[in-house]
């Protein structure tokens, strides 16, 4: 995954740094990126995505994911 991140960033950091400049909310950048600009969530639901877990594992041990804002 990490590998994908870092290709993904390398080929469209100048899309990417925009998007991020010029978002007028959280979603706006995620619907340049994604939709517009590279159509990798192309006929994606995210409905369909697995739900994220609500714990990471620190060392072995699970930690509660908490939210700070």
């Amino acid at each position: 995954m990490k590998e994908g991140c870092y290709a993904f960033i390398s080929s469209w950091s100048e899309e990417l740094e925009n998007a991020l400049i010029n978002r007028t909310d959280d979603e706006a950048p995620i619907q340049k990126l994604c939709y517009e600009v590279t159509e990798a969530c192309k006929n994606i639901d995210p409905k369909d995505g697995k739900k994220s877990d609500n714990f990471i594992t620190v060392d072995g041990e699970p930690q509660p994911i908490v939210n700070l804002f």
